[in-house]
């Protein structure tokens, strides 16, 4: 007995061994894999923040982008470099400064979250905004935004401000953050601030996530969305900036940082690491029966998780084959646009299967001619295998001739990077020999004219951007070679364009002619300032632009004065029309057929009779509360918007603008009296986009919202 006793607790001590072998095995196994699991979701929220992050700087930079357009459409406003560099006394100055303050409104109106603008003139010292109108600068309300600019500075400044004077009712609108710029740019007689709406700016441009910063050129926070967020900065603000990668963890934060073109601003994306590990749930009841199921099931538990693991590799290889193609675009297009990724690049390049090595590296833009027209002919199904045609083209030419990587920017453009082995003559050659014959290939079989921009070659990846940049530079000049042309950006002038003042008084003889009738005079004016745009190739494409819109401005300014409504007679757009001639003799010869009009006009000048006014005014009257504007009037009346914005103004005291805004808060006081109708509903009955310009409207003439408003008058009848 004592044997068989013996050799019983052995097969027990035994079994017990491998037992507790197993059970600790088991639970190493079960730690280990849900440490995996704890990584992978770690790594998949990074990744998801990283995304929100990508989004809110896009967003972010298109909308400073678009706000830089304001203020270069604003220096081209004529009315204001007068005013800036002229100013009168008031009494002389009103027209112009009503319709400097028109164009104001036009922004306000044209682009969300813009809720105000200021015009500071450095030589009386006057300040023009849209909610105050005219002041000198140490009374207006919100001085500090001049006084803390500094104009010796060619940079735009951005500043974060409290203008609690403009909206009392709602302090939170009155947050704004300033765009100050000089005005003109090279010589500042004084400066724009563009207000955006801070709400506005960090709920609709940055809604990505809530742990956004935004900071200016000296790295001042100027939004952000969590507190928590601005107070880590605070304290750690040296260390977050004098990092250099895109995204790091510092402390117990995880920091996400991206700087815009020339370090204007920077967006940063600052979270606790706990954020990240939001989600991850208790998995000690998980834990356990994985246990249970470990002593109960041992080989179908191990059979179990290598099936799992194994399904998993495969799912994660299927994904990366299946967005293969996009990823390799997305690379590219992150180099072409300066993005910061060549701290990874080789890495990414590996893992997409990309090629990216060589000696040089030259980007090829192939713009095609009238595109969209050509597509508007077209079915559908037409169009798309057109564009699958025309880019196969280009890519399968350049695929067997070069180590190239092509991609769709947009519809009617196509953009080739190319790695060079060894960047010489020969291959020169052959690349311009291969842009020739895309070019009649698509020609032939699609009777569509490309111009193609070449860059030069620049011996590292990192200046590809500037390649790019310079490619779509050439683009920009087809005007001046013409179409189907290969632009090389090495072989064009960039001689410093002569100064528009010195034009400036030629430019205004156009007047004096055009007042004398001396059609004679006008054309030797035009070759005189054509001699000195052209006089050894000193010119680029947007002083081409820039003097002959001048010139028109003068035009118009002059038939303004006349009444004289040259769209109408013309039968077009004499703006779009001029600016769609691509060469320099076109566009004189328009100028001088317009003048030839003109003095015919002067000459046997129609009265203008007063029922076309009353046309007008009748029209407006019962078309008010829907969609309508000066262009859609001017369509509705087969008249020029211009001509009309005359005449509503010289008939009724005021602009076409501030009387439907007139009529529609009128129709609204109405509304308001039925307790039944939301603002919602008011707002979508008088003609309004969104409810929040009506309240804005609203709350410009009567002080306060609707809704209170209404909550007044109802408690003042009981």
């Amino acid at each position: 007995m004592k044997p068989n006793l013996l050799i019983h607790r052995l097969k027990d001590r035994s079994v017990f061994m491998l037992s507790l072998l197993f059970l600790i095995t088991s639970i190493a196994s079960v730690f280990l894999y849900d440490r995996s699991v704890r990584s992978d979701y770690i790594d998949e929220r990074t990744y998801y923040f990283q995304k929100n992050h990508e989004k809110a700087y896009s967003s972010l930079y298109l909308f400073s982008d678009q706000m830089q357009a304001l203020y270069r459409q604003t220096l081209l406003n004529q009315d204001v470099v007068e005013w800036l560099n002229h100013p009168r006394e008031l009494f002389a100055e009103m027209y112009r400064l009503s319709q400097i303050q028109a164009s104001f409104i036009e922004f306000i109106n044209s682009r969300s979250g813009v809720v105000s603008v200021y015009l500071h003139n450095k030589r009386n010292n006057m300040v023009l905004s849209t909610p105050f109108m005219l002041s000198e600068l140490p009374q207006f309300p919100n001085h500090q935004v001049f006084e803390q600019y500094d104009y010796a500075n060619n940079s735009v400044q951005w500043q974060y401000r409290q203008i609690g004077n403009e909206v009392q009712s709602n302090p939170s609108s009155a947050r704004v953050i300033s765009m100050v710029a000089g005005i003109p740019a090279t010589n500042k007689q004084g400066a724009i601030a563009i207000n955006m709406n801070e709400k506005y700016v960090a709920e609709s441009i940055m809604a990505g996530d809530d742990y956004l910063l935004w900071l200016d050129a000296d790295n001042h926070v100027l939004l952000a969305k969590n507190e928590a967020s601005r107070q880590f900065y605070a304290e750690h603000a040296e260390q977050i900036l004098s990092t250099k990668q895109s995204s790091f963890f510092l402390k117990d934060h995880f920091v996400i940082s991206s700087v815009s073109e020339a370090g204007k601003w920077k967006l940063l994306t600052i979270l606790p690491t706990s954020v990240l590990e939001n989600g991850l749930s208790d998995k000690s009841a998980y834990k356990t029966l994985i246990l249970v199921l470990c002593l109960a099931l041992t080989v179908l538990l191990s059979l179990y998780f290598r099936y799992i693991r194994r399904e998993q590799d495969k799912l994660k290889d299927l994904k990366i084959r299946q967005n293969l193609g996009d990823f390799r675009i997305g690379l590219i297009t992150d180099l072409l646009n300066g993005k910061p990724v060549l701290a990874d690049l080789e890495e990414r390049s590996r893992q997409y299967e990309i090629n990216l090595t060589g000696g040089g590296y030259q980007v090829i833009v192939f713009q095609i001619d009238d595109y969209y027209q050509y597509l508007l002919t077209k079915t559908n199904n037409e169009r798309f295998f057109m564009n699958k045609i025309i880019f196969n083209a280009i890519k399968w030419t350049f695929a067997l001739k070069f180590n190239a990587h092509i991609i769709s920017t947009q519809l009617e453009r196509v953009t080739v990077l190319i790695c060079h082995d060894v960047p010489d003559e020969a291959g020169q050659g052959k690349l311009e020999e291969t842009i020739h014959y895309i070019q009649n290939d698509i020609r032939d079989n699609c009777g569509l004219t490309v111009c193609v921009g070449v860059s030069d070659i620049a011996t590292d990846i990192a200046h590809v951007h500037a390649c790019h940049a310079h490619a779509m530079m050439a683009i920009d000049y087809k005007s001046i070679y013409g179409k189907h042309a290969v632009i090389y950006y090495e072989r064009m002038s960039f001689s410093k364009s002569p100064s528009l003042q010195q034009l400036s008084q030629k430019i205004h003889q156009i007047s004096d002619y055009l007042q004398e009738g001396r059609l004679d005079r006008i054309e030797i004016c035009l070759e005189d300032i054509l001699g000195e745009l052209i006089a050894n190739q000193q010119f680029t494409l947007d002083w081409v632009h820039a003097i002959f819109a001048n010139m028109m401005s003068t035009i118009m300014k002059f038939t303004i004065e006349h009444r004289i409504d040259i769209n109408h007679h013309c039968k077009e757009d004499v703006f779009i029309t001029l600016y769609s001639y691509e060469f320099l003799e076109d566009k004189k010869t328009y100028i001088l057929k317009i003048c030839s009009v003109i003095i015919d006009l002067m000459q046997t000048k129609p009265v203008e009779t007063s029922s076309t006014t009353k046309v007008i005014i009748e029209y407006i009257d019962k078309h008010f509360d829907q969609p309508i504007s000066l262009n859609i009037l001017a369509d509705r009346l087969s008249m020029s918007s211009s001509y009309l914005s005359v005449v509503i103004k010289n008939h009724l005291g005021i602009g076409f603008v501030e009387y439907i805004s007139k009529l529609r808060i009128q129709k609204a006081i109405k509304l308001l009296d039925n307790n039944q109708l939301t603002i919602q509903h008011i707002a979508e009955q008088c003609g309004y986009d969104t409810v929040h310009t009506f309240i804005r409207q609203f709350k410009k003439v009567y002080q306060i919202p609707p809704n209170e408003y209404r909550l007044r008058k109802r408690n003042e009848e009981m």
